[in-house]
């Protein structure tokens, strides 16, 4: 008897030939809400880039040096891009705990379950993040990160072989010494939490 394959993961995606990628994002963008997120990562990482900045009358770029596509990244953590030539320490705040529903909140107040369906959603969450706290930090869903740390791409996770978190970079957002203390060099930053 055959065994049954093994389900993707998301090393796979990362680890997919660029046709494989396209072929994926067009059917993905079929749907209106998943195109609409994917013209705005786009319009994220060109604009990171420098891709969309303004151009000359001649269509020459002047003055502006162009990041190597190969080097930006999209960080795992805090869902920005980024450049791995200049992913300095304390440039990633992130949370690393989980959206819970704050069924208190303001936002469900005309919220019927019954009518509207469950609050408790991965759509809810991205729509109305202020209507959830993080488990991390017991802050508001849209607030900014409470941890700090560096960039980390979904190429580490490949490389790593699993997809999994590198907490031992991380501290407390709250806690975060603008100084130059850290020694990048050595890697010494000890994870902290608030």
């Amino acid at each position: 008897m055959a065994s049954k394959p093994a389900t993707p993961t998301i090393i796979d995606l990362v680890q997919a030939s660029n046709a494989t990628c396209r072929m994926l994002l067009y059917g993905l963008c079929r749907h209106d809400q998943t195109r609409a997120k994917a013209l705005k990562l786009l319009a994220d990482l060109e604009g990171e880039r420098g891709l969309f900045a303004e151009q000359p009358r001649n269509g020459v770029q002047r003055g502006v040096k162009r990041k190597a596509e190969e080097d930006l990244q999209l960080c795992q953590r805090c869902g920005e891009p980024f450049s791995e030539g200049v992913n300095k320490y304390k440039e990633c705040y992130f949370h690393d705990g989980d959206l819970e529903a704050d069924y208190e909140s303001g936002v469900w107040a005309d919220h019927d379950e019954t009518t509207h369906g469950p609050i408790d959603t991965e759509e809810n969450r991205e729509d109305y993040p202020e209507g959830f706290d993080w488990s991390c930090c017991d802050k508001p869903g849209d607030e900014p990160g409470c941890k700090v740390g560096h960039h980390h791409s979904l190429a580490d996770l490949s490389k790593k072989g699993k997809y999994s978190l590198d907490t031992d970079s991380v501290i407390g957002a709250d806690e975060v010494d603008d100084s130059d203390d850290y020694d990048e060099e050595e890697g010494e930053d000890e994870g902290v939490d608030e």
